[in-house]
């Protein structure tokens, strides 16, 4: 029984990785999903404090004569802040959200790759939508994730309201008691549950649905601002990860330092290369010491590196399965030594050598194929929900589970423990049923 148990559990550990590393390198080009549409991510680096680029988009205008300026069809900026929130008129308290501050060359882009499953009154498409997104501060799209059933905090990644370059400030008197007061306020947020609207049903059109928004600034200062829900993503993913996505005005109003795009997206223009984009890019602003990254070669460096892990811990599980194995070959050869007198009288009754031998390897291979196959079937149903819960972009319908693979894994885990079996049986065959009977 254990020896069984022992194959199932090993089995399905080595399925599931097959099942995960089988699925995320079928995923071998970026979702356009995840990228808004964008090639390339500029990022400062410690160079870059010594000249900072606060504007990028301005800059970039700045250098018209630079042959890159005319290879970037549009700059996103992107901004993300935790903060907290509650349905407005609702007396709940409020509960731990995040907004995204984008300029108008992100909404370019996002509009071309995102659809809207539900709108508010008085807008009547998706490119309305993104219209007042860009030239209203008080209106936000919502990702689905708003309207879904609240979650175990534990599994939370919100956190409380305060802006995201506030430092801690050591001051004393009133100051220390206020700045204490805002941290006890955002760890008990950070311990609450994300803010969720699951009483609020979807349809294609959204009821009039307004949040109030507060945040408390590095100036002690706390902000609110109401802002209307005008619109709701079609799915979760998308490139920013807040639940919230408003013009950088709609954040502007609750933070107390400019909003000046914490990322930065460029889209290259039609006929471009993205890695020669990127390298103008670099050289352009080489006294700022700006990074530019392709999205696609850096999602590529992320598959290589988690499919070498996965293959890493595939190869343990396989040698934890070798162990077995040879686990069965040792019960196998006890159970000779242990069965030498049935073994006798059996001969004796008129068994011949063959099937003493047979029957030992029905024995084990009830055992190992038993095991082999209760560990396959649950590795897979299992490596099917961890691809799901950890790729929710890939789909019910793209999971990819690798049938050949999983097939010559039980058949060759089953060959070695026949192998280790043939030995034992071929020297339980051999046993005298004078010598097996003797008295000892």
């Amino acid at each position: 029984g254990m020896t069984m148990v022992l194959f199932a559990m090993i089995m399905a550990t080595v399925v599931v990785m097959a099942v995960v590393i089988n699925t995320t390198q079928s995923l071998t080009r970026l979702d356009e999903r995840q990228t808004a549409g964008f090639d390339i991510e500029v990022s400062p680096t410690l160079l870059s404090f010594f000249n900072p680029v606060n504007d990028f988009p301005a800059a970039l205008a700045a250098i018209s004569d630079d042959p890159v300026s005319s290879q970037v069809a549009a700059v996103g900026l992107v901004t993300e802040q935790p903060m907290m929130g509650r349905a407005a008129g609702d007396s709940a308290d409020v509960a731990p959200t995040s907004l995204a501050g984008v300029n108008g060359g992100y909404v370019t882009g996002a509009q071309a790759i995102y659809r809207l499953q539900s709108r508010a009154p008085g807008f009547a498409d998706d490119a309305a939508v993104w219209q007042a997104l860009t030239m209203r501060d008080d209106v936000v799209v919502a990702k689905p994730e708003l309207f879904a059933k609240p979650s175990s905090p534990l599994f939370s990644t919100s956190s409380g309201g305060s802006d995201d370059d506030e430092e801690i400030s050591f001051a004393i008197g009133p100051d220390a008691e206020a700045a204490e007061a805002r941290r006890d306020r955002q760890r008990e947020a950070f311990a609450a549950p994300p803010l969720r609207l699951s009483e609020i049903t979807l349809g294609d059109e959204l009821p009039e649905l307004y949040v109030d928004l507060v945040t408390d600034g590095a100036d002690g200062v706390q902000r609110t601002h109401r802002v209307q829900v005008i619109g709701v993503l079609a799915e979760n993913t998308n490139l920013v990860e807040s639940t919230l996505v408003g013009s950088e005005a709609a954040l502007s109003r609750l933070r107390s330092v400019p909003v000046a795009g914490d990322s930065i997206y460029v889209k290259v223009a039609p006929g471009q290369d993205a890695r020669v984009v990127a390298g103008e890019i670099e050289r352009a602003f080489v006294s700022s010491g700006l990074d530019a990254a392709v999205l696609a070669e850096r999602f590529a460096q992320r598959q290589r590196l988690t499919g070498g892990a996965l293959q890493l811990l595939q190869g343990f599980m396989a040698l934890g399965l070798l162990v077995g194995i040879a686990a069965l070959g040792v019960i196998s050869t006890r159970s000779v030594y242990e069965r030498r007198q049935q073994v006798g009288m059996l001969r004796a009754l008129g068994y011949q050598k063959g099937m003493v031998a047979l029957s030992f390897l029905i024995e084990s291979s009830f055992v190992s194929i038993t095991g082999l196959v209760i560990g396959a079937l649950t590795g897979m149903v299992l490596g099917d929900n961890l691809v799901l819960a950890f790729f929710p972009q890939i789909g019910e319908s793209a999971v990819s589970t690798p049938w050949l693979q999983i097939v010559l894994i039980v058949l060759a885990a089953y060959l070695f423990s026949l192998l280790t079996t043939i030995a034992p049986a071929w020297q339980a065959s051999r046993i005298y049923p004078a010598d097996a009977l003797r008295y000892e």
